[in-house]
């Protein structure tokens, strides 16, 4: 691409951002959801089934986990889907938005439903450990990882294996599903935060998740499994048993949460675990 190829892409998108969001903040003033949200945002906590998660949402207008790859925002028939944008976020100007940006650093808009999913603390870290694998062993891994870059630079953290894993990569990625909702680590801070979401699901009752966000939100909501990988990795036992003991403080989380979800699963605002 030569420099005048570069400066007309510039200028083209100097003039397409505001005709792109005075579009969407059209189409978003159209949107009522059950009678009562304009939008849905996802709090997306890694290696939960969170892709899978969005990629029912997106599956609305036919699109999925290959369609909005890295992009900051797709539109399709009239539908915005956002993603790992915080402005986009903030501005509430869409049909269904998600990140991996703690909950901490947002401001969500007013009339907004909300979603996250949890998972097994141990379990979700060996399925980050097996992902990583299978990005620096599957030579086909390209071609189907639309994050591939920022992947390849997480497989330095596997080491020697996985007692190395857990060690080498950052707190809050270790603990993510605790970071996302309190950026001390507080365990308190973090269950409040989680009870006020509209909606908790967790990865052990996806399927029934996924139909219970259909009924609640009247949408044609169907399952749609994306990112399936490789083998599960099988740590050894003493690296399982470091892990464990460095994951306690989700563990507490989750067993502060359980009678919290289990009120809330009354109401229908979420399922029990």
């Amino acid at each position: 691409m030569d420099a005048y190829q570069i400066l007309f892409r510039r200028l083209q998108g100097r003039i397409m951002r505001p005709l792109l969001a005075t579009r969407m903040q059209r189409l978003a003033q159209s949107y009522l959801i059950a009678g009562r949200y304009k939008r849905v945002y996802h709090y997306h906590i890694r290696k939960t089934a969170g892709t899978s998660l969005n990629s029912a949402f997106q599956g609305l207008v036919g699109a999925g986990l290959q369609d909005i790859a890295q992009r900051n925002f797709i539109i399709r028939n009239n539908l915005v889907f956002v993603q790992h944008d915080t402005n986009l976020i903030e501005g509430g100007n869409y049909f269904y938005g998600n990140s991996h940006i703690p909950a901490h650093a947002l401001n969500i808009p007013d009339n907004t439903f909300t979603i996250t999913i949890l998972r097994d603390p141990l379990e979700r870290l060996i399925s980050h450990y097996s992902h990583l694998t299978w990005v620096r062993d599957d030579p086909q891994a390209p071609q189907h990882e639309p994050a591939i870059r920022r992947l390849r630079r997480e497989v330095a953290w596997i080491g020697s294996g996985f007692g190395e894993f857990v060690t080498r990569m950052p707190r809050s990625l270790l603990l993510n599903q605790l970071f996302m909702f309190s950026n001390t680590y507080s365990v308190t801070e973090a269950a409040e935060r989680i009870a006020g979401c509209s909606y908790v699901g967790f990865i052990s009752t996806f399927a029934t998740d996924i139909a219970a966000l259909a009924h609640t939100l009247e949408l044609p909501l169907t399952l749609r499994w994306e990112r399936r990988f490789g083998t599960k990795a099988t740590p050894p036992a003493t690296d399982l048993e470091i892990a464990r003991e460095l994951l306690q403080p989700e563990y507490d989380l989750l067993r502060l949460l359980q009678p919290r979800l289990e009120t809330a699963a009354s109401t229908n605002v979420a399922p029990a675990a």
